[in-house]
């Protein structure tokens, strides 16, 4: 992903795209928290500088200046001690001056700082930048950092400015561009002191050259994630199990989300991401419940060249079963039954009425269903039960056993 990022969510940023599901943004219901002080505004989509964004569109109530602010912008742990600045894009058809301030609250009070001031020239959509500020640590008493960003224009005539392109960033982001930070070693470091006496934007030059190597610096990163680390390159056993040890293309717990459909060609069957009730209902309904079930799936292949056990059989049961009726933790507990009703080809398999979301004492779970059925033996047939507790059962070889799961 590019080094410099967008802090402000998609309304604040005035997208017309959502940066998540890329899903239109229609002006209808569209909700953004920026407020205005002597004139009124509204959101455009006529009168704009890019077809990506929305505008504001601000009409003055007199030639007085009008003030254009957001404040309360919830700031995430990881961006303490990190610098940031905010910058948009203006016009109008008088020439006019934009003061931007950029603040963070103190715990008492979003302090008083001296802008920066642009002047915006007639009929085109000019430049604005803020003051840089380094966020803090949270105030006592709060749970994150707030941050503030306060626009006053004057000397506008009281004619209708355009407002677009709000972005909220961490002002020095584009040194963790590894062309950025490698071009130094070959340029004399005057240039790089040079272009540090710069001001609203400081290093342009070097932000120019983070903009024209951000897809080739991205394509260098996610080549070195791609192949992971040898477990001779960590000093501490505890580094191997970080996230960013295993690779992105073929470890089951790295693996890049656009990449598991490719990866999961290698355990014989194409990936699932989720099952449904009979009502069409999703079983797993948050991100981290998805990705376990993904990683299950690449890591043991239970519903591809591994279907056929016992085992596979039980740990695909085991999958949707995480969930409890009365909100208990889960026993994942499963029985499993050959030669049911002395058939040689057909499994029965029980599970618990609490530890299945879709199905009562004696009926059949149609999620349950779903997944055994993945990791069946060719040519045999799977029965689903669900049951209030279960009992010691001779000749069982799941509940005729002592201490193979928890009973009732």
């Amino acid at each position: 992903m590019p080094t410099t990022f967008q802090l402000l969510n998609d309304y604040d940023a005035l997208r017309r795209a959502s940066s998540v599901t890329g899903s239109e943004l229609q002006l209808t219901g569209y909700v953004y928290n920026w407020q205005i002080e002597n004139a009124s505004m509204e959101l455009s989509g006529s009168e704009v500088d890019t077809t990506d964004l929305y505008s504001l569109k601000i009409y003055p109530v007199d030639a007085t200046p009008v003030i254009l602010s957001i404040e309360d912008i919830i700031l995430k742990a990881s961006d303490v001690g990190r610098l940031l600045s905010f910058n948009a894009k203006a016009s109008s058809t008088s020439a006019f001056s934009a003061s931007v301030t950029l603040s963070i609250f103190n715990g008492t009070t979003y302090p008083a700082i001296t802008g920066n001031v642009s002047e915006i020239e007639s009929g085109t959509f000019g430049a604005m930048r803020s003051n840089t500020v380094e966020v803090g640590a949270v105030p006592a008493g709060e749970d994150y950092n707030v941050a503030k960003v306060s626009i006053r224009f004057s000397g506008h005539d009281g004619q209708n400015i355009l407002f677009t392109a709000p972005h909220l960033i961490h002002d020095f982001a584009f040194y963790s561009n590894d062309f950025v930070a490698g071009s130094r070693q070959f340029l004399p470091d005057f240039y790089w002191e040079k272009d540090g006496d710069a001001e609203y934007p400081d290093y342009p030059f070097f932000r120019l050259i983070d903009i024209l190597t951000s897809a080739a610096s991205d394509t260098r990163r996610e080549v070195g994630r791609m192949y992971g680390f040898e477990l001779s390159q960590f000093l501490l056993p505890e580094e191997q199990v970080v996230y960013d040890a295993n690779s992105s293309l073929v470890s089951s717990s790295g693996v890049r989300d656009e990449y598991a459909q490719w990866l999961c060609q290698f355990s014989g069957e194409k990936l699932y991401r989720n099952f449904q009730d009979a009502s069409g209902n999703l079983y797993f309904d948050n991100p981290a419940l998805r990705r376990d079930f993904i990683e299950w799936q690449i890591a043991g292949s239970h519903y591809g060249r591994a279907a056929g056990t016992r085992r596979a059989i039980i740990e695909a049961a085991q999958q949707v079963l995480v969930k409890t009726k009365d909100g208990t933790e889960s026993t994942r507990s499963v029985a499993v039954t050959p030669s049911y009703l002395g058939d040689p080809f057909v499994i029965l398999v029980q599970t618990l009425e609490n530890e299945t979301i879709d199905a009562n004492e004696g009926e059949s779970s149609y999620i349950v269903s779903q997944s055994i059925n993945l990791a069946k033996p060719l040519g045999y047939s799977v029965i689903h039960s669900t049951e209030t507790e279960f009992y010691f059962t001779l000749d069982s070889p799941s509940l005729g056993v002592f201490d193979d799961l928890r009973w009732g």
